[in-house]
């Protein structure tokens, strides 16, 4: 019954991920994994070319297996620029403060700076 319910499911292709993967032999191949994965979790794959197994030296995100229309990756990259723009934000806030404070100590250097000549 477990076997008929796993067999009988089909991963849809919009729900995958292409994945290029360079190998510890040199080659690279082309792997495709499921959307959830932020990266790739295999860290030892089969060559086809050297037909060994071989470890995973780097994992490129290619992009969806299959997305004609470029649905999934206008919203992936949508997701990207909101989260980059708040990252922005947060850095510009750091670096007013940042300027508050060099601007707060140049002012206090300026009116020490009479008082403690020698």
């Amino acid at each position: 019954m477990i076997k008929e319910i796993l067999l009988g499911h089909e991963t849809n292709k919009r729900d995958l991920d292409d994945w290029d993967l360079t190998l510890t032999c040199d080659h690279t191949v082309r792997l495709t994994q499921h959307r959830d994965r932020r990266s790739f979790s295999t860290s030892v794959v089969p060559c086809p070319t050297c037909r060994e197994r071989r470890g995973v030296v780097e994992a490129v995100h290619v992009g969806p297996t299959e997305d004609p229309a470029g649905e999934v990756r206008r919203e992936r990259l949508a997701a990207e620029l909101r989260a980059a723009e708040a990252k922005l934000a947060r850095q510009r806030k750091a670096a007013a403060r940042t300027e508050q404070q060099i601007a707060a100590t140049t002012k206090e250097l300026g009116g020490t700076q009479g008082s403690s000549g020698g």
